[in-house]
């Protein structure tokens, strides 16, 4: 059904086309799978014929062997001439396309005005709240380098208390853990050991 259809197209339009042209002339009544087995199967029986120029491939129909060389010559010509003035369309079609992308590409990485407003105001908003962040600290006594270096060695002594007292804590229940008969966990509950993961305390060193 499609290859007496795209007969008929070459009937009434007798001239060279591409396969998509020949599609968009039958009005996409055809899949362009089907379109394509219908103009290998003419191209079989040599009902048309099949000229490629760079990427393109053309179809136009089978001229009649009865014709004279000069009148077969003067329709080669003229194909040629039809087939260059579509070449021509297709890649003038081609460089649009490519100049479209490029633009697309380029602005891709750009701010309309309404997304260029809105991030001002982001910004602006996100000063605003730094400012009154900062001014909250206005007039505030500073902390005296002497106090922190106490503070701090303070903070380190009871420090080493507490991980010294944990050692110890530790080294008695792995004591009594080689002749307990049972798994670390079931000692830490019949005693009552809370780990420090358990009481989710994090020290911060």
């Amino acid at each position: 059904m499609a290859t007496e259809a795209v007969v008929d197209f070459f009937n009434v339009h007798n001239r060279p086309y591409s396969l998509s042209d020949i599609q968009e002339g039958l009005k996409s009544k055809f899949p362009k799978t089907n379109v394509q087995k219908a103009v290998n199967s003419l191209l079989e029986q040599r009902r048309i014929k099949e000229k490629v120029y760079g990427k393109q491939k053309v179809y136009f129909p089978a001229q009649n062997s009865k014709q004279s060389p000069q009148d077969l010559n003067d329709e080669i010509r003229t194909l040629d001439r039809q087939i260059n003035e579509i070449n021509t369309k297709v890649e003038a079609k081609e460089g649009a396309i490519k100049t479209i992308q490029a633009q697309y590409s380029e602005r891709q990485g750009r701010l309309t005005l309404a997304e260029a407003c809105g991030k001002k105001m982001e910004l602006d908003a996100e000063l605003r709240t730094t400012k009154d962040a900062l001014e909250a600290f206005d007039g505030v006594a500073l902390v005296e380098s002497k106090v922190k270096e106490q503070v701090q060695k303070e903070y380190d002594r009871m420090l080493g208390i507490y991980r010294k007292r944990k050692r110890m804590c530790l080294d008695m229940l792995d004591t009594i853990l080689e002749s307990y008969p049972k798994k670390k966990a079931n000692l830490y509950e019949e005693v009552g050991i809370e780990t420090d993961e358990d009481a989710g305390f994090n020290l911060v060193l």
